[in-house]
């Protein structure tokens, strides 16, 4: 006897197959949904901000992306700020409504976290 995989229909944001490819989709979603509601919440203390992110993983990270800013002579935020207009334009041409809302939730996020 040989099993299909059965493919399930999710009603968020329209019809998202329960692929492995779509997993990411929803849990990209997910967690800037979640940093937004956990960032007008203030769930976090500042004393914790402060130490872990303030004085731990922000001077790496600035340091690692100030390597790559200083590696080119141009602007990196233009060329993403282009790319991220022309893939929303595209999206919303083809009516594909999921990859605009993961558009909206990656820029958020770099927005929130960087």
């Amino acid at each position: 006897m040989v099993f299909q995989p059965v493919k399930r229909k999710l009603s968020f944001f329209g019809k998202i197959s329960a692929s492995p490819r779509s997993e990411p989709v929803v849990g990209l979603l997910a967690i800037a949904l979640l940093s937004f509601i956990f960032s007008l919440s203030a769930a976090w203390p500042t004393s914790f901000i402060e130490k872990w992110f303030a004085r731990g993983a922000f001077p790496k990270i600035s340091t690692f992306f100030g390597w790559i800013a200083d590696a080119a002579p141009f602007a990196w935020l233009d060329v993403l700020l282009a790319g991220a207009v022309i893939y929303v334009v595209v999206s919303v041409r083809r009516r594909n409504w999921t990859r605009v809302a993961v558009a909206v939730a990656v820029g958020y996020l770099i927005f929130f976290f960087f």
